[in-house]
């Protein structure tokens, strides 16, 4: 496979499930983002934001719940991301987005925000490649 992707395919992947429906704007789904991916990198030895996915799936039924819950997947199994590190990672990223929905939702009612960081070994199956990519034909 040629070609040149944005990311390499070594990034953990940071999901949030149950966002208060009243959190709106493009521009704060960007912040928030940027928060979620920076507390990552923050948490986790020689790994840079810019190596950190982010998705905020939206749930249809987001209003009647009352929890946040965070998905930390594809975190690699390495020697430096031990427990510690791993508990420090999932604190680190219930403390920012509970500020952060404090400090752009204060209306939302209070929600019990959860975090499961799920190490990840490649050896049980991982493929990367890009989508896009140009390619060098000749």
């Amino acid at each position: 496979m040629s070609g040149h992707c944005e990311k390499e395919g070594v990034m953990p992947i940071v999901k949030v499930y149950g966002l208060p429906g009243s959190f709106t704007g493009h521009g704060c789904l960007i912040e928030l983002k940027q928060l979620l991916a920076a507390t990552t990198a923050a948490n986790i030895p020689n790994l840079p934001a810019s190596q950190v996915t982010v998705f905020l799936p939206r749930d249809m039924d987001a209003e009647v719940g009352k929890e946040c819950v965070i998905f930390v997947d594809g975190l690699f199994n390495r020697s430096e991301r031990t427990s510690d590190v791993r508990k420090q990672l999932a604190r680190g990223l219930v403390i920012a987005l509970s500020e952060f929905l404090a400090k752009r939702c204060p209306s939302t009612r209070s929600r019990l925000i959860e975090c499961f960081v799920r190490p990840f070994d490649p050896r049980g199956g991982f493929a990367a490649g890009c989508y896009g990519a140009e390619r060098n034909e000749g």
